[in-house]
């Protein structure tokens, strides 16, 4: 899985209100490619939860500059993308910066270029790649032994009431699929109301990546026939 497929999926596909998966009236109905989905929407989501930080930090540079008097859009731009530099140790930001100016007001040269756009995508890829490996390393990674070789953890409160609804639904397909990139079939997986997760672990046949090509290419095929 990566952000560029991710958000793809996102922009491409919606959701009932039985969270079938939607391309105008018509609907995927593969199971592996539903999960795919479901698993790519879910980190989806979490990335934007960092890009809602981002853009807090935004505010927060913008608040600073105009209240020291700079108000000339071209100015204040400079001002907010060296300091957002000096925050995060690079000009990745500069997207989110003439996007979040351009909503002040409207100014031609606060257009964003092919350059700051491909930024922002690696900004959110290195955050996507990120969250899918503490997932991992968080859930998964830290389970316990049951008997009859079940494993089980539970999600910490603070981490469930940061998801959004859908993310709760989504929380099983994400959790196999995550698990199938780190070679681990779920069998019998089993989400309580308290989201205390049971599994019996089977390693997978071969590495993930072979198998989500494939994903990709059927959800790519419904894409177009659709």
């Amino acid at each position: 899985m990566t952000y560029k497929v991710a958000a793809k999926l996102h922009s491409t596909f919606t959701l009932d209100g039985d969270f079938n998966i939607k391309l105008g009236t018509t609907t995927l109905d593969d199971p592996m490619c539903k999960g795919y989905v479901y698993a790519n929407l879910y980190f989806y989501d979490e990335v934007q939860k960092e890009v809602g930080k981002l853009r807090a930090m935004v505010q927060k540079i913008y608040n600073e500059v105009t209240t020291e008097g700079v108000a000339d859009p071209m100015r204040l731009l400079l001002e907010m993308s060296t300091r957002a530099n000096r925050a995060i140790g690079d000009d990745g930001l500069d997207a989110i910066i003439k996007e979040f100016l351009a909503e002040k007001s409207m100014h031609v040269s606060l257009m964003i270029d092919d350059h700051e756009k491909a930024k922002y995508r690696q900004i959110c890829e290195a955050i996507f790649m990120e969250l899918t490996a503490a997932f991992y390393a968080s859930t998964l990674q830290v389970a316990t032994d049951l008997d009859n070789g079940v494993k089980t953890f539970k999600f910490a409160k603070d981490y469930i009431a940061t998801l959004t609804p859908n993310q709760k639904i989504f929380i099983a397909p994400a959790l196999r699929i995550v698990a199938l990139d780190n070679q681990v079939k779920l069998n019998k997986l089993e989400i309580s109301q308290d989201f205390t997760v049971k599994y019996t672990p089977e390693p997978a046949q071969g590495t993930f990546t072979k198998q989500e090509e494939t994903i990709k290419d059927q959800i790519k095929t419904f894409i177009q026939q659709g």
